[in-house]
């Protein structure tokens, strides 16, 4: 059984590791998720930090993020944004149908770097691999005056969930 949940752990902890699509000297943002470990264990919810980070000369004051999952697997229960970078959401929808969680927020803050934005806590469905994927239609607002778009990798996140 320990070794099990050994493999499970690496497992789950190389599939949610973000990959960025950087350009050298180019500036990039990127929306990814990282494993809330406290929750791996728990047979019934598992919980994921969305964060952001960006590497541009202008700061950035703004996400519009769209996520999906599959909701065979995963039931979106809660958005957690105690410890969010975000002052204020524009708006926020959560689809339990479809898979999707789409919001935008903002700050008058200077900067998101390497920052998280919510916690998302899902309720574990049914066992397997699932995934959830940070959308490339996500953007990035610039704090330039003209809120230009700065582009925003997407990612698929491969998890192993176990009840």
């Amino acid at each position: 059984m320990i070794k099990k949940i050994s493999i499970i752990f690496l497992l789950a902890s190389f599939l949610t590791a973000p990959i960025s699509a950087v350009k050298a000297g180019a500036d990039f943002a990127e929306i990814y998720l990282t494993l809330d470990k406290s929750t791996f264990l728990n047979p019934e919810i598992i919980s994921f930090d969305l964060n952001f980070n960006a590497s541009t000369t202008v700061s950035v004051n703004a996400i519009d993020t769209r996520i999906s999952f599959n909701p065979e697997n995963l039931e979106l229960l809660s958005v957690n944004a105690s410890s969010s970078i975000c002052n204020f959401f524009v708006y926020e929808v959560i689809d339990n149908t479809e898979g999707n969680y789409q919001m935008m927020c903002g700050t008058e803050k200077d900067y998101f770097i390497n920052s998280k934005i919510v916690t998302l806590t899902f309720k574990k469905i049914k066992s397997g691999i699932t995934t959830i994927n940070t959308s490339s239609d996500s953007q990035a607002l610039l704090n330039n005056g003209l809120g230009t778009s700065l582009s925003v990798s997407g990612e698929i996140h491969n998890i192993f969930i176990f009840k």
